[in-house]
């Protein structure tokens, strides 16, 4: 069955695809212009079919949003008979793959200087989330209502995406491959967290998400903070030198700030003068991040025991 989840503040001028959710502008059918704009769209005549099944839904309440549109099993059954407890946990699934599609979006157009930019939750509107799912064969369509969020906050305004520009590497490679290993499985998952980390309101709670998706990547088991910064910056530095610098650079940032935030239940804000430095600490740990991950994906590595071997060989080069 076909889901169509909305998406606040996210501002889109052409029908564009995700990995395979499909997203769509505001207003999609309303405007005989729209329709001339979008009609010469490959994906038109399956986007406006959907539209037509679930018509009432989409204008009453999801045409005034981008949408986004995926595919998934759904039980007739479960379809007809819409139990409210497993009505909750579907949406929430079928609204975190969408979230991980726009988890590229975030990562190209996003960082902590400019967290206004970010998008909406998907399916959260007001305090509410929300979606449809389209019964094509039987032409059915029906909204689903998850739970109800007393307060949502998100800071500024949204995404205007007047283009995108797809890296074809980063695209496929990073954020849309087919890879089950637990190499890929464990990157993806490290850039999900970078997306969910631009959305945590308090900074601190940032700064430790961040710092533990480091040490997530850095080994499958429990491993101190200083190989942590060894085993990422085998992967991420292009050479002896740049190695050294931010070798010492994160020796700075655990032992002046990690120890005193997560240990001291200190603030950022009294260790760091001025939340431009704060927010370059940050984007500081995000691109580290992300890197690391493009880096280790484009091995092909897909076993931990491989990617020691490949790190322990590039730590011998810079020592």
């Amino acid at each position: 069955m076909k889901f169509l989840i909305p998406i606040q503040g996210l501002v889109l001028y052409d029908v564009i695809t995700l990995g395979e959710v499909i997203l769509i502008p505001s207003d999609f059918l309303n405007t005989d212009k729209k329709m001339f704009e979008f009609e010469e769209h490959p994906l038109y005549e399956e986007v406006a079919n959907i539209l037509r099944i679930c018509h009432d839904e989409y204008f009453q309440h999801y045409s005034k949003f981008a949408v986004a549109i995926l595919e998934h099993e759904y039980d007739e059954e479960i379809f007809d008979k819409c139990i409210p407890d497993d009505e909750f946990i579907f949406l929430e699934k079928i609204c975190y793959q969408v979230d991980r599609a726009l988890d590229y979006l975030r990562i190209c157009h996003c960082h902590f200087t400019i967290k206004e930019l970010l998008p909406g939750i998907p399916g959260i509107i007001d305090t509410f989330r929300i979606g449809i799912v389209v019964d094509m064969e039987r032409e059915l369509s029906r909204q689903m209502l998850g739970r109800v969020y007393q307060i949502y906050i998100k800071p500024g305004i949204g995404l205007d995406v007047d283009f995108i520009l797809y890296d074809d590497d980063l695209y496929k490679e990073v954020f849309f491959s087919t890879r089950k290993d637990e190499v890929y499985l464990n990157c993806r998952y490290a850039l999900a967290r970078v997306s969910e980390a631009l959305y945590i309101n308090d900074i601190n709670v940032s700064f430790i998400y961040l710092m533990t998706t480091l040490e997530m990547l850095a080994d499958n088991e429990y491993v101190q903070f200083k190989k942590v910064k060894t085993y990422i910056l085998a992967f991420t530095s292009k050479n002896k030198n740049q190695y050294q610098a931010l070798s010492q650079k994160f020796v700075d940032i655990s032992k002046n700030i990690r120890t005193e935030v997560v240990h001291n239940g200190k603030s950022l804000y009294e260790l760091i003068g001025t939340s431009k430095e704060i927010n370059a600490l940050l984007n500081f740990l995000m691109f580290t991040i992300m890197e690391y991950c493009e880096v280790v994906i484009k091995t092909n590595i897909t076993t931990f025991e491989e990617l020691a071997k490949e790190r322990d060989l590039r730590i011998s080069k810079f020592s």
